[in-house]
């Protein structure tokens, strides 16, 4: 703002503003220049300045705080723009750190590849000394493969170890810049250089790195048949071999079984880093099976790779219900580690199939317990879970609608289960089938006071043993939510993200939202444990709203909602899965 005297701005030394007692502004500077008598240049309004000091008027900080509205909409332009960043950022930094582990264990394995090699070459060699002189041809035929192989596995790790490198060279240099220029540029420069930031991340986040190694330094030297009788087959003798299979690729087809009998409930075959199949003989695969009552029982594994290049799991179910296999190669667990199967008794299952043999899960026909839509992707039958429901909320008679409302006549329940901290509930199952798994939940609340910085519902997934650790669960690390909330910055009601304490994502849903404003969604959850994305949606409108990357779910991730502020609005959660879905929006693991 500008003095109405010398039309200058006001600042905070020679020219900050005064107010005169008509209560307009003039500058000190102008005030000085008066001597005798003091005119207000907008009334022209006299006053006697003789015996008056002009630092007696008081600082008008009100005007010094008035922006020139040109000034405003390039600040507000730039903050929204530094919260995209911000959000971006975030998703490098995942990638960063996810970066560094794999950079961490492709070095592990290159130095532990040398290990290998040399407690091979000692193992050979050994076993060797005793017929060295018959089998000294044979010992340089091995050697010289257990070397080309190391060779070839060394490349392979040094290639992808330079490659991750790379990628992390970049991430680096993204977010070193992008940091600067959040901290140190003005409104003007950051607008600027923001386009170019933004194409930069976008590139790089296109362009997600593989993040699993191709290779393991695992070569090793079997002394197989090497007794005194077969000096005569030393063209046989011994075997230098190395494992080539991408633990992440593995097939895995699940069979239900008759109780009593030793069937096969899994089929296992391997494949390579790009989904070839491969015949490795010899592959440390255990199989544990998980019965109804939580016991864990070891499965034998068949090796049929060599007459139906696969494995095979043997169980005997001693009674009928679901099991749930846990599957380990070369001592590391399937990303999709939960398998399930039925044991049913003989009448059941040649009521289903004549052979006895057919598949529990078939993806393109509805069960029980999960309704198969298109591809992959499934909808599991649930409700909300009456029992931990906070004794604050309700729920109602089909269990899938949640409220923060309470009803006059109470819900019968345990008060032991339910949660004390967090508010609301949990999914009546986890959500552990293997694949894409799909609900959705309709969102309506009512404001009826004014709100702060208030939750009005939050959705999430979170391993059950975290959820009633605090009033929500947007900061556990292994907790994944999205919540609407009262922002302070944004002075309304805005849907937001939120992972390990971060928030990930931040869009207002209403206008100010003051008291008697209302707000209806629906949101759609899709979950690839394979890949470890969990993607949000508004199911309405058909748009993505945010996709959280690198999701553990190494242990079950449970579906969780919560309701809060009885008091200030009126919150309706409603679960629709299972034969409520028809249909599941299409939007890509990848994007």
């Amino acid at each position: 703002m500008k003095c109405p005297g010398c039309q200058e701005n006001f600042d905070d030394d020679f020219r900050s503003p005064r107010v005169l007692p008509c209560l307009h502004t003039c500058c000190t500077k102008c005030l000085k220049s008066s001597k005798k008598e003091i005119q207000c240049r907008e009334c022209k309004e006299v006053f006697d300045a003789r015996n008056v000091d002009v630092f007696s008027f008081p600082i008008d900080n009100a005007q010094k705080r008035i922006i020139d509205p040109d000034v405003r909409k390039i600040n507000d332009s730039s903050v929204e723009h530094k919260r995209q960043i911000e959000s971006h950022l975030q998703n490098l930094n995942q990638m960063r750190t996810s970066v560094d582990k794999v950079i961490g264990r492709l070095s592990d394995e290159t130095r532990n590849l040398h290990l290998s090699e040399n407690d091979a070459s000692m193992q050979l060699e050994a076993s060797f000394s005793s017929c060295i002189n018959a089998l000294k041809s044979r010992k340089e035929e091995l050697k010289n493969k257990l070397l080309q192989l190391s060779q070839s596995k060394k490349k392979d790790l040094n290639l992808q170890l330079d490659y991750m490198k790379a990628q992390k060279s970049k991430l680096d240099q993204a977010c070193k810049f992008s940091e600067y220029h959040l901290k140190n540029s003005n409104a003007a420069e950051f607008l600027l250089i923001k386009n170019h930031i933004v194409s930069r991340i976008s590139h790089l986040k296109e362009h997600v790195p593989d993040v699993m190694p191709r290779m393991t330094a695992d070569i090793k030297f079997e002394p197989i048949n090497m007794e005194k009788e077969f000096l005569e087959n030393c063209q046989r003798m011994g075997i230098v071999h190395t494992s080539f299979a991408y633990i992440p690729n593995t097939k895995v087809k699940t069979f239900d079984i008759v109780v009593g009998k030793e069937e096969i409930p899994f089929i296992i075959t391997l494949h390579d880093f790009q989904n070839r199949q491969i015949k490795e003989e010899g592959i440390d695969i255990k199989v544990e099976i998980v019965n109804p009552k939580g016991q864990k029982m070891t499965a034998k594994v068949q090796d049929l790779v060599t007459a139906q290049g696969c494995y095979k799991a043997v169980y005997t179910a001693p009674k009928a219900g679901e099991y749930r296999g846990i599957i380990n190669i070369n001592g590391s667990p399937l990303p999709r580690a939960d398998m399930l199967f039925k044991a049913k008794t003989e009448n059941e299952k040649h009521t289903e199939s004549d052979k006895g043999d057919s598949r529990r899960r078939n993806e393109k026909t509805k069960s029980s317990r999960y309704t198969a839509l298109d591809g992959d992707v499934h909808s599991p039958t649930f409700t909300m879970d009456m029992h931990h429901l906070h004794l604050q909320n309700e729920l109602s008679e089909d269990k899938k609608t949640q409220t923060n409302q309470k009803k006059r006549r109470k819900t019968p329940r345990i008060p032991c289960r339910a949660f004390q901290n967090f508010r609301g509930t949990i999914g009546s199952r986890p959500m552990n089938i293997s694949g894409q798994t799909y609900f959705e939940v309709q969102v309506r609340f009512f404001i009826k006071r004014s709100m702060r910085q208030d939750l009005v519902f939050e959705i999430g997934l979170c391993r059950k043993s975290d959820v009633d650790k605090y009033y929500c669960i947007d900061g556990h690390p292994c907790a994944y939510a999205i919540c609407a909330r009262k922002c302070h910055v944004c002075r309304t009601v805005c849907l937001q993200a939120w992972n390990y304490g971060r928030r990930l994502y931040h869009t207002p849903l209403t206008e100010n939202s003051p008291p008697g404003t209302t707000y209806r969604a629906t949101y759609g959850f899709l979950l690839d444990i394979e890949h470890g994305v969990w993607v949000v949606a508004d199911a309405r409108n058909k748009r993505l709203i945010m996709k959280f990357s690198y999701v553990d779910t190494s242990k079950p991730l449970w579906p969780v909602f919560g309701v809060y502020n009885p008091d200030l609005c009126n919150t309706y959660l409603t679960l629709r899965s299972g034969e409520d879905i028809t249909s599941v929006l299409e939007f890509p693991v990848d994007i």
